[in-house]
């Protein structure tokens, strides 16, 4: 088994640090991709985070959009660079969380590498930005992939698993 530290980014709060940011994004989502383990047993997971913003509002902010989103980039690299150096740290933007790889084998059979890295996934609370919607499932389509609207109380859909 192995274990790994990596950084995460709490993407809400870049809704709650980036006023202004917030002030003119639609909304913002993210997704954590699957982990792939290099020969050296490195352990690369990558998250993207969507934001969304009218046409209208692109093209009157544009600049102060892109401020804001190249401030936010500035803080995350100095909060990684932090971390690199105290693994206790915790950021405004960006926390520590640990991660696991083990392969399973079975005789007979290759092994299958396995991973634990749900932790990097932000749920979505009760307290988040309105503009944050989570973590979606694997579509394009921003209405049928999500399990959660901001201005619902309760999960509308569970994760359907590919093998049923």
């Amino acid at each position: 088994m192995y274990s790994y530290n990596h950084g995460k980014i709490n993407t809400p709060n870049i809704l709650i640090e980036q006023n202004e940011l917030a002030k003119y994004v639609t909304y913002v989502k993210g997704h954590v991709h699957h982990p792939l383990l290099e020969n050296n047993f490195d352990l690369t997971i990558t998250k993207n985070i969507n934001l969304v913003f009218r046409k209208d509002i692109i093209l009157d902010h544009h600049q102060l959009i892109s401020e804001q989103i190249k401030e936010t980039l500035n803080t995350i690299t100095d909060e990684i660079d932090l971390l690199k150096q105290d693994n206790l740290a915790r950021g405004k933007l960006v926390e520590s969380v640990q991660t696991m790889a083990w392969l399973y084998e079975t005789e007979g059979q290759d092994g299958k590498w396995n991973y634990h890295y749900d932790k990097l996934e932000q749920k979505y609370l009760s307290h988040h930005p309105d503009e944050y919607w989570g973590q979606l499932l694997s579509t394009s389509d921003v209405v049928a992939g999500c399990r959660r609207y901001p201005w619902m109380p309760a999960d509308i859909s569970a994760r359907e698993e590919w093998n049923d």
